[in-house]
């Protein structure tokens, strides 16, 4: 008879820290594993052995850290450099006492082997939103996702480890375990779809990742413009002793602490921040790995999403998780391109026109009877003043010299950065009520209505005019079924056309089309319509997709229709009070909207 491990439970902490062609292979595979298993003997394995011959399997390199102290790992201890190694890299949970020596149950080495795979987010979303009951044995709840993975993957997990998998592990269990790691090390998928009454989650993971090279700790973000304010921060960090960077991307400057040598080293100094300076532990950099997660909401046909900004929220700009909640909506996904807290390119929100186009990039329209279209987003607009008719610059942005701008309710109600020299405007009801110079004025947006900024020979006219004329707002698609949307987003580019992939230039970068990020699509397959997130840039986790690999991704789901949205820290996918994606910057990135079911 096995004897149970001693009763202490381990790890017990939760942390926020290809295959089709695998379906001949694995099969015999897992044959050879079990026999191979079955000439093993019944002795009892340590900790420190199970940890040493996963990473074994997994080709993950011995690594230790300077000056890192691990108390309950002792110097000489049995397989001491495996056990060091996976502290260093995360994969034994910081804040947990491991103890090397100790006998490890079956269960804790599934654990184990998930994590060290990078499949730990894959667990934590099957643990949130996922979950099913597994009638054939008790578990203690922390470990029950890691073994429903274990067991749904492709290869799935020898049975034989699962079968009261709160026993010790024997060297015969150890070696099935090993053998089961190399075949997975080769290719390996998860995929599961779950009902969730107005359509399905589809949730796909392949792939076993690879440690990043180094760990960051992100304190806070700032507009790409706020160059100062950035450095001062990171001056205040430095005063402090700490060693500081500013990263960037498109959208934002950010400053980080580090980088460190080990995850955690990175902990420990995450857990000594004073309280203003409370950041999230990220990996940074690393090998280039095959793991690739990805997760979409199928949305029914007579359920149309709405457009809905965060300003009626309280701010300009919040996380998706916010809007949702506060809206009281059932899912939620990022939207469009935005510069801070405004939109990039054509948005109309429930009839009414909110931010102007930026050229011809593509866009989806779609109307609350479920119809939907996809096409060039470009639109010109007209503002008819007493019967005169005047090109529109700009929504809810300043307009130039001698033009008008509209500014609607959708993103505040106070219009910013409007210039001294300017005249507006307060219209309602289609009527122009009042109107006085920038100067004097607070700037405010009427919520039933809009307001007019016209400057130079606008702002004449405005002048001019009566109040009590009429005021009316016209547009002219450059599609003409976008007159019939009730809702647009553009974004770009368009991905997949009438059930084909799509190649058209947009004048996108080459680093944001060839390079791999995280991507999000919106899609339609004839008949229900698909949000679309793919995670990216963490080796460990999932690497991203190039807009190619995307198209791919698309077309291989069934799509007729595929638009990429904005991606990379924007990324987010939001379903009842969870998120199911793991955005790269460890948290929401806030947004001035999201779509919503509502």
């Amino acid at each position: 008879m096995k004897k149970k491990a001693k009763t202490r439970e381990m790890f017990i902490r939760d942390e926020n820290t290809k295959s089709k062609g695998l379906t001949q292979g694995w099969l015999a595979a897992i044959l050879l594993i079990v026999a191979l298993g079955l000439t093993g003997t019944g002795e009892a394995i340590t900790r420190g052995q199970a940890v040493a011959e996963i990473m074994k399997a997994l080709e993950i390199p011995l690594r230790t850290s300077s000056g890192e102290v691990i108390k309950d790992i002792p110097k000489g201890a049995p397989y001491e450099a495996a056990a060091r190694s996976a502290a260093v890299y995360g994969i034994l949970p910081p804040g947990e006492y491991y103890y090397p020596t100790l006998e490890i149950t079956k269960l804790e080495a599934i654990y184990l082997a998930i994590r060290a795979m990078g499949w730990n987010h894959v667990a934590q979303t099957s643990k949130k939103l996922i979950a099913e009951t597994n009638g054939t044995f008790s578990l203690s709840s922390p470990f029950v996702p890691y073994v429903e993975i274990a067991q749904r993957m492709r290869p799935p997990i020898p049975q034989d480890l699962v079968d009261q998998a709160e026993e010790n592990l024997s060297a015969a269990d150890l070696s099935i375990l090993a053998q089961w790691l190399k075949v997975c090390k080769q290719g390996c998928t998860f995929e599961k779809s779950v009902d969730i009454g107005f359509g399905e989650l589809k949730v796909h993971r392949h792939g076993t990742g690879a440690p990043p090279a180094m760990w960051i700790i992100k304190i806070k973000e700032f507009p790409i413009e706020a160059t100062q304010a950035a450095q001062n921060l990171k001056g205040k960090l430095e005063a402090m002793g700490y060693g500081v960077l500013i990263t960037s991307d498109d959208c934002a400057l950010h400053v980080a602490i580090g980088p460190f040598d080990s995850y955690l080293k990175g902990w420990r100094a995450l857990s000594a921040l004073p309280q203003e300076f409370r950041g999230i532990l990220l990996p940074h950099g690393g090998p280039p790995a095959g793991a690739l997660f990805w997760s979409a909401l199928v949305i029914d046909p007579k359920v149309a999403p709405s457009i809905l900004p965060a300003a009626p929220f309280g701010k300009r700009r919040l996380p998706i998780s916010e809007i949702a909640s506060e809206s009281g909506a059932k899912a939620a996904i990022n939207g469009g391109y935005f510069a801070w807290d405004l939109p990039i390119g054509t948005l109309k929100i429930d009839g009414a026109l909110a931010h102007h186009s930026f050229g011809e990039r593509n866009a989806a329209g779609w109307d609350e009877g479920g119809k939907w279209h996809f096409g060039p987003g470009n639109v010109k607009a007209w503002l008819h003043l007493g019967g005169t008719a005047f090109p529109i610059d700009c929504f809810n942005e300043p307009p130039s010299f001698n033009g008008f701008s509209i500014y609607t309710p959708h993103f505040g109600a106070q219009a910013l950065k409007i210039p001294h020299d300017a005249m507006e405007g307060s219209v309602r009801e289609g009527i122009l009520r009042w109107k006085t110079p920038s100067i004097s004025s607070q700037h405010y947006i009427p919520g039933d209505g809009f307001l007019i900024v016209g400057r130079g020979r606008a702002r004449v006219f405005l002048a001019g005019m009566k109040l009590g004329a009429s005021a009316q707002v016209a547009t002219l698609f450059g599609d003409p079924a976008f007159a019939e949307t009730k809702n647009i987003v553009q974004a770009g580019p368009l991905l997949i056309h009438e059930g084909k992939p799509y190649y058209r230039d947009e004048r996108f970068a080459p680093t944001l089309t060839e390079v791999k990020h995280p991507r999000t699509m919106l899609g339609h397959d004839g008949q229900r319509v698909w949000w679309i997130v793919i995670d990216g840039r963490d080796s460990w986790h999932s690497q991203g997709a190039t807009l190619e690999e995307a198209r791919k991704l698309a077309y291989s789901l069934g799509l007729k229709e595929a638009l990429n949205l904005d991606g990379g820290g924007s990324s987010a996918l939001w379903l009842d009070g969870a998120l199911v994606n793991h955005p790269p910057g460890g948290e929401e990135r806030p947004l001035p909207y999201a779509l919503v079911v509502p």
